[in-house]
């Protein structure tokens, strides 16, 4: 029942909404920079509209999983039947997250060039691929926090069910020091 539990709430991540990433293609009939402008500003409300969406089902997720994992530590199930899968789906989840951000930050360098390039045109032209560029890559920003954070969420779930034994934790720079100290002398 747990398994299953976990698994389907697990399952109910999903990928993010595609966020609309090409300004440089303006041969598609766009006849003016205003008319540009308009249309990528209204495919970025879109895109901010998708994600502020799934970032609220990520919430939703995170509250179903806190209340089934809060469930198993009160019942006190043995957690080597579901941690190795809970492993497997942070792995999945974090893998993810790290080529998301190695696609976001290809994106990002090519929009800043875009709009380097579009400043050298100056006057109007510079302006909106500027705007368009920060908006679009403030929304990369806004996913990649969030797959960030549940990354972490998970991982502090995990955590609290690992039986493996701790390191010391110091509150107190002096014993922290004198910790270190005692190894570096050993």
């Amino acid at each position: 029942m747990f398994d299953a539990a976990l698994i389907d709430a697990l399952d109910r991540v999903s990928s993010p909404p595609a966020i609309i990433r090409s300004l440089a293609d303006m041969s598609d009939g766009v006849s003016s920079t205003a008319k540009f402008a308009k249309r990528q500003s209204a495919q970025l409300d879109r895109a901010e509209a998708s994600l502020s969406e799934w970032m609220e089902e990520g919430r939703a997720v995170r509250a179903s999983l806190s209340v089934i994992l809060e469930q198993a530590l009160s019942e006190g199930l043995d957690p080597m039947t579901f941690l190795p899968k809970l492993d497997e789906r942070i792995a999945l989840i974090e893998l993810a997250a790290v080529r998301a951000a190695q696609e976001s930050d290809e994106l990002a360098l090519s929009l800043r060039r875009q709009a380097r390039v579009a400043k050298k045109l100056g006057g109007e032209v510079a302006s909106v691929f500027a705007d368009i560029a920060g908006r679009t890559i403030r929304i990369m920003e806004r996913e990649l926090e969030d797959r960030g954070d549940f990354v972490l969420f998970l991982k502090a779930w995990r955590a609290r069910f690992d039986q493996t034994p701790k390191q010391p934790s110091f509150e107190d720079p002096k014993k922290l020091e004198g910790h270190l100290k005692a190894i570096l002398a050993a």
